[in-house]
């Protein structure tokens, strides 16, 4: 699923939107979770919920299909989809 949720924390003067992936009902995908305090990594493959991401409220969940499944095959992405891959396939 592509996950569309927002977050207002009492320090943020305006809310903030962000996207991420749930994989199969097992894995969380965050590309940009670096932009984050208690993140420090850049790609984000988790089997529970990360810390961050228990702000928002999702709004909108749709199938990847609907997502542009092609772009996020991108080259760019090759290595966060193999590394998906090998622990789906585990």
């Amino acid at each position: 699923m592509f996950c569309n949720g927002s977050r207002q924390l009492a320090h943020e003067d305006l809310p903030k939107n962000h996207v991420w992936l749930h994989v199969e009902n097992c894995y969380y995908v965050d590309i940009t979770g670096y932009q984050f305090d208690n993140c420090n990594t850049s790609i984000v493959i988790e089997e529970s919920l990360p810390s961050y991401l228990r702000d928002f409220k999702p709004f909108r969940k749709y199938p990847l299909e609907e997502a542009n499944a092609a772009c996020m095959q991108d080259s760019n992405y090759n290595a966060i989809w193999q590394d998906l891959n090998k622990r789906l396939s585990a």
